[in-house]
């Protein structure tokens, strides 16, 4: 039987193509030893310079121009892109390696995306200056600073609620080598309405999970003492017990919920999955995530903690080692998630 490989161009799957027409395409630029292939009838991806049928292509210095493609109906259905169940071990493997073959991009998203931040908390900063120091003390002047700040904070976060969800779609695009720098305002492309949407629902339910979390419990917890230190424990002790499990009830809310959404806000900025409705995409990431809540939560805190230790590092270890490994790490999660979904035809 004539080998033949699926082929990741674009984000999307094509094939079975043949080893002519893949030497083909390698020269005219569209195989590289980085593109993701599979052999028809395998069960994963792998790096074209991996698949030992290929690694000759690559190996060779003259390559004769092959006949224009002629896909073949594929014999098999192909795998998902990604593999369809997520894994600590597997989501670093990937963050590492997307990390190798796009430092660069990381790194240049990284620096816009910090730059912009910057520049969009100027504002406030100027305002909190003017009523710390201000010469002029004035209750209604120190009033509207500080009304003018929430106004400068709101634009600023309209603004980098779809540069946040941009910023990991940059991840997500790399770990198939497919990133590019301006890839980062992909959230404003034609999804602003939709992302600031999703962005103002995650973080709502942020709030809801604090409050059962946190605000609840900790005054049920205060009163029940109160009431305990005056003697009156049949009241007391259950309002103990009953501010624990709000609490459990609020941390099981933060943990498990908010990680089901909080792949929303890059599913928005996806236009491989068809541009979906707001509604859509917190269905997405919440199938995506669901039964893989601790283990995604567990590698984000790897991730963040690595990338927090990166400051560490002569100052500029952030910038070039904690933002790519960042970015790359919830690329990652969302590559080897969501994308599992977009089968190959």
């Amino acid at each position: 039987m004539i080998p033949s490989w699926y082929i990741v161009s674009g984000g999307k799957a094509v094939g079975p193509v043949d080893l002519t027409a893949m030497k083909h395409m390698f020269a005219q630029g569209q195989l590289k030893s980085d593109t993701q292939v599979c052999l028809v009838g395998a069960s994963a991806w792998i790096t074209a310079s991996n698949d030992q049928l290929l690694a000759g292509i690559f190996a060779s210095a003259r390559h004769k121009e092959a006949p224009p493609i002629h896909p073949q109906r594929p014999h098999s259905p192909p795998p998902s892109i990604n593999t369809s169940i997520f894994t600590f071990g597997g989501a670093f493997t990937r963050t590492i390696d997307t990390i190798k073959n796009a430092w660069i991009v990381l790194v240049f998203a990284g620096l816009i995306w910090g730059f912009i931040l910057l520049v969009l908390q100027i504002p406030s900063s100027v305002l909190n200056l003017l009523i710390r120091y201000g010469s002029d003390s004035s209750n209604e002047l120190i009033l509207l600073y500080v009304i003018m700040s929430y106004v400068f904070s709101f634009v600023a976060f309209l603004i980098s609620a779809p540069l946040n969800a941009g910023l990991f779609f940059v991840g997500a695009q790399a770990s198939l080598g497919l990133a590019k720098v301006w890839d980062i305002f992909q959230g404003y492309k034609h999804r602003v309405a939709l992302v600031f949407m999703v962005s103002v629902s995650y973080t709502a339910a942020a709030i809801v999970g604090s409050v059962l979390g946190i605000i609840i419990p900790f005054f049920l917890g205060v009163f029940g003492v109160g009431l305990i230190r005056n003697g009156k424990l049949v009241f007391g002790i259950p309002l103990i017990v009953l501010a624990l499990g709000i609490f459990a009830v609020g941390m099981y809310f933060l943990i498990l919920y908010l990680i089901r959404f909080y792949l929303a806000p890059v599913v928005a900025c996806d236009p491989s999955l068809g541009s979906p409705g707001f509604v859509e995409c917190f269905k997405i990431s919440s199938k995506a995530t669901k039964g893989r809540e601790l283990p995604i939560l567990g590698f984000l805190i790897v991730i963040s903690a690595l990338s927090g230790l990166s400051i560490l590092l002569l100052g500029v270890g952030f910038i070039l080692i904690g933002i790519p490994l960042l970015i790359a790490g919830f690329g990652a999660v969302y590559h080897l998630c969501c994308r599992e979904q977009q089968r190959m035809v």
